[in-house]
């Protein structure tokens, strides 16, 4: 065990592999030839005892396991076999290993309880150890499909993984024993930067064209300005001028006819606020009017 206390396993006795260290098995000497296999995978014992076979923990899968030992005597062949059936406690906070891949493709860990911008990653994966005999993932409480033929691997794309806090579940199970885990992280952006808002003007002759922040537009030139935002935050709030009376969606239309008393000359500005799990980002637009 942990303690490098030796201590003598039965067979068909059930072990803990997160109370021990290594597993040894010792044969009689005197035999000509020994073939050791474990799980019907060949073995080499220790050099220059071929009498004893001695398997790290980290190489023992969880449910039972067969040991199988040949010898040879002359012609004479023996054989015989020893079970053990290998658990662990109860799945805790590092059962789920957590890694992020930014948009240089690099793979970074991600801790529990620790935060991510979503602006600076692409995935998110979550492993958990293999030889249960089912898995079942949820992320805030919305069942998910695993990596196909990986089923203790879980990956996220970031367009898919809210602002705020985010509760990645996992049940497995072994026999008829249940286990399960939770990791959790909070997601947040960059504070909404130039680019949160996009404008476009639409001319007489209707085309839509685009408009930069800080630019300089001429009113008997349009018939309409939108400005858009991202689609994925919880609440708006626009105000134009100081004017809030404006719809709460993501876009914001201003018609031809309200141009001419929401617009001034000189310089304007769109206020947005949004709301994402009660996180609250806003940003500005401002433009300047002029009328020939």
């Amino acid at each position: 065990n942990p303690q490098d206390e030796e201590i003598e396993l039965t067979a068909n006795e059930e072990i803990n592999l997160d109370e021990i260290t290594e597993l040894t098995f010792t044969a009689p000497t005197g035999y000509d030839s020994y073939e050791w296999m474990v799980n019907d995978s060949e073995r080499t014992p220790v050099s220059g005892s071929p009498h004893i076979l001695t398997i790290e923990s980290d190489d023992i899968p969880l449910g039972q396991n067969t040991v199988y030992l040949e010898v040879w005597k002359g012609t004479t062949p023996y054989e015989t076999t020893f079970t053990f059936t290998a658990t662990r406690t109860i799945l805790g906070e590092l059962v789920i290993e957590a890694t992020l891949v930014n948009p240089q493709d690099e793979e970074i860990e991600l801790t529990a309880n620790e935060e991510i911008n979503l602006d600076e990653i692409t995935e998110l994966t979550f492993t958990a150890p293999t030889g249960y005999d089912s898995y079942e993932w949820m992320v805030n409480d919305s069942e998910r499909t695993p990596v196909s033929g990986s089923p203790h691997i879980l990956t996220i794309e970031s367009d898919d993984i809210p602002l705020g806090q985010n509760t990645v579940y996992l049940e497995v199970w072994k026999g008829t024993t249940p286990y399960e885990t939770t990791f959790t992280f909070t997601a947040t952006r960059t504070i909404l930067g130039e680019l949160v808002i996009e404008a476009t003007l639409v001319n007489p002759q209707d085309e839509e064209i685009e408009l930069n922040a800080d630019a300089q537009i001429n009113l008997d030139e349009i018939t309409e300005l939108t400005f858009t935002a991202p689609a994925d935050y919880e609440s708006y709030e626009w105000m134009v001028n100081g004017n809030s009376d404006w719809p709460g969606g993501n876009i914001l239309t201003i018609e031809s006819d309200d141009i001419a008393t929401v617009i001034q000359l000189g310089q304007n500005t769109v206020d947005l606020i949004v709301e994402k799990a009660g996180a609250l980002y806003s940003h500005r637009f401002t433009f300047t009017a002029i009328f020939e």
